[in-house]
């Protein structure tokens, strides 16, 4: 079961151990490198208005972007620092953690399109979702969206797995062409209950999110039968909520 996640707005710019062994080449680095002399261009008051953030981020975010040669690479399993990545507890892995992280996980980024764990990352933020039709023009989705469909297919290949497993926002997994993925992905969702019934509650699901993959990490799951024993966090699959394309786990 490969599973995909979304990257994070945060990053780890410190450089971790070399558990994770020496940073592998990013799929798609030549259309990243068109992103990035787009980027560079900008001012950070442009950058600001396109990232919809403040001044401080927008400068910031602007000095990676014209530093980026100067930058150090670090491995992307460790780079991200959002909640998933904060979950899935990235610095217990052992050395055959991060083979299988490698074979089984799958991360889906603005500027990267998709990434291996082990695939060396310099600190930047561009989420999937920016509106990059005047630099590019196109949207990030259709600029990505063959290559990511075809790279996950070829990992679903290598793996030999029957699922993809969906665990990353939709905001990121709509980059793909879901007419040509090679085997049926299956949605989670995450629902707590409330006084007001069941609800997803944001920072819940997605820590959620990466304890689940961790899970099939760990157990190299590539059934729906196993994946459904899952109940990291207090959550319990509901087959009463659920669907054959969408499990629902409740707690």
């Amino acid at each position: 079961m490969i599973c995909i996640i979304s990257s994070a707005k945060t990053f780890n710019e410190e450089v971790q151990d070399d558990v994770g062994g020496t940073p592998t080449i990013p799929f798609a680095l030549g259309k990243t490198e068109v992103i990035l002399r787009k980027l560079q261009k900008l001012t950070p008051r442009e950058i600001g208005e396109l990232m919809h953030i403040s001044d401080r981020l927008a400068h910031g975010n602007a000095s990676r972007y014209k530093e980026w040669d100067k930058a150090e690479k670090v491995l992307a399993l460790d780079g991200y620092n959002g909640d998933v990545f904060r979950a899935f507890k990235m610095e217990e892995l052992s050395p055959d953690n991060w083979k299988n992280a490698n074979k089984y996980l799958a991360i889906f980024s603005g500027l990267y399109g998709i990434l291996r764990p082990t695939d060396g990352v310099k600190p930047y933020r561009l989420e999937m979702a920016i509106k990059m039709e005047d630099l590019l023009g196109e949207s990030l989705y259709d600029f990505w969206r063959d290559d990511v469909t075809e790279q996950l297919n070829e990992m679903v290949a290598e793996a030999g797995a029957s699922y993809i497993l969906n665990v990353a926002s939709k905001e990121y997994w709509s980059v793909l062409d879901m007419d040509k993925l090679s085997v049926p992905m299956i949605n989670v969702d995450f629902k707590n209950q409330t006084e007001k019934g069941l609800k997803i509650i944001a920072i819940h699901a997605k820590r959620a999110r990466g304890r689940m993959a961790r899970f099939v990490l760990d157990n190299e799951i590539d059934s729906l039968g196993e994946l459904k024993k899952f109940t990291g966090n207090g959550y319990a699959f509901r087959g009463d909520l659920s669907t054959a394309e969408n499990l629902v786990f409740v707690a």
